[in-house]
This record gives C-alpha cells, structure tokens and sequence, in this order.
C-alpha cells in the first residue's frame, strides 16, 4: 500500500470515528450525561439569538447550553432562581430594544440561555458569588460531555467549544504550496 493510499484510508477511519461520536443519539449537537441537545435545538437557539448576541456561532451557543444548567441549579439554591418568565421577558425586551419585529416566539434553547445569563449575572452579586462559580466551574470539568465533531471538542477547564483540526483536512496555504 502506497504513503498516498494509507494516508486515505487513515482519514476515512477518523472520519468514520468522529461521525460516529454522536450516533447513539442521531441529530444530536451535543450529549450531557444523560440530557441530549439536539442540533434542531442548537440551530433553533442560533437563529433566534443571532440579533441579540455578538457571539452567535454554534460553537459559543452549544458551550452555554451545556453549562446552562448548573448555573440556574445554582443560582435557586442559593436563593436568587431565575424563572422561565422572567428569561422569556429578558429576551423580549432585547428582542425590541434590537428592533426586532415581530418579536419571536422563543424556543426553549434561547430561554435556557438567557436564565443562564440571568442566574450568572445574580450568582455573582452574591458575596460568595466568586466562590459559587468556581465550584461552578469544578462542576463543568467534571462534566461527561459528547460534542458532535461539526461543533468542535469541549475543553473541560474552560467549557468553551472550539474548533477541531481534522488532520485529513489540509489548510489552502499548505495545498498551495504542495
């Protein structure tokens, strides 16, 4: 078998490896334990934030989605919880102020968001605000986390979702200059 062959097939079986990393749940963006977020749920959550948030990518949205969660659990058992109204309200006054019209109808992915921006935003006002977080934070790189390879990976220190290097994939200055 020739450099050129292996170096083919090599790439076909990461390729096989990384679509296959989400295939126990089909559609699914990200797994968290036993929660599914779904790439429907993501998009839906992307398209309605996009005029209200400087970051929208997938990657940035699907961060906050996983981490959501214990954000709000924190934040009503240290006795400033976040509703779902008051999200949805937050989410509509945006909506306006960004001159959205008609303001949508958002989905439960935008509203996980903006408790999660609600319950972060509270937790901190906290005096031990610092300390929740951090604890917070121990949480998410506890986390057993599956990323749709299309997303990126999770780093477990920081939460955040970044792109991946996909080594069969190569560059346009490298082909360039091939």
């Amino acid at each position: 078998m020739g450099q050129r062959t292996s170096k083919v097939v090599v790439g076909a079986l990461a390729l096989t490896a990384l679509l296959s990393a989400c295939s126990s749940s089909p559609g699914a963006a990200a797994i968290v334990g036993d929660r599914t977020i779904t790439q429907s749920e993501l998009e839906r959550a992307q398209t309605e934030l996009a005029p209200l948030l400087s970051d929208s990518s997938p990657s940035s949205v699907l961060s906050v989605l996983l981490v959501a969660p214990l954000y709000v659990d924190a934040a009503a058992e240290n006795g400033v919880g976040v509703s779902t109204e008051e999200a949805r309200t937050l989410l509509e006054t945006s909506a306006t102020s960004a001159g959205m019209d008609p303001v949508p109808a958002f989905g439960e992915g935008a509203i996980e968001i903006a408790r999660f921006s609600l319950a972060a935003q509270a937790l901190q006002g906290l005096d031990n605000g610092a300390d929740l977080v951090a604890e917070i934070q121990e949480q998410v790189a506890a986390l057993d986390v599956t990323v749709n390879p299309r997303y990126g990976e999770m780093d477990p220190a920081t939460g955040v979702i970044s792109a991946t290097t996909l080594p069969w994939i190569v560059p346009d200055a490298e082909a360039a200059a091939g």
